[in-house]
């Protein structure tokens, strides 16, 4: 499966990406427990600026997650490492991606 593919890897980085409405969501809960059994923590970058998993609507986040996702996202709101807040996906938030991504990539002790 494709989580398999992603956690077989030493140093894992996936984006899940999609149409409205096809389980990207759940998939990414499912591909962070997954990540988790093996790894322990994961870098989670959360980029659904509508419907954000560990933060409230609008916020660009990055997370370190060391317990298991069980339930809807309101059940497991968190303190990010890093946010900002933003109403509109544009541009910037791309360059912030790719900041951040670099940012976990050479602090891979995180």
């Amino acid at each position: 499966s494709t989580a398999d593919h992603v956690c077989a890897s030493a140093r894992p980085v996936a984006a899940v990406c999609g149409a409205r409405n096809t389980g990207k969501s759940t998939f990414a809960r499912f591909l962070v427990n997954k990540l988790l059994c093996k790894f322990g923590q994961v870098a989670f970058l959360d980029t659904d600026l509508g419907q954000c998993e560990f933060t409230t609507p609008g916020v660009v986040s990055l997370l370190l997650l060391r317990s298991p996702l069980l339930g809807p996202p309101h059940t497991h709101m968190q303190h990010p490492i890093w946010y900002v807040l933003l109403f509109v996906m544009d541009v910037r938030v791309l360059l912030m991606c790719l900041f951040l991504l670099g940012f976990i990539d050479s602090n891979a002790a995180i």
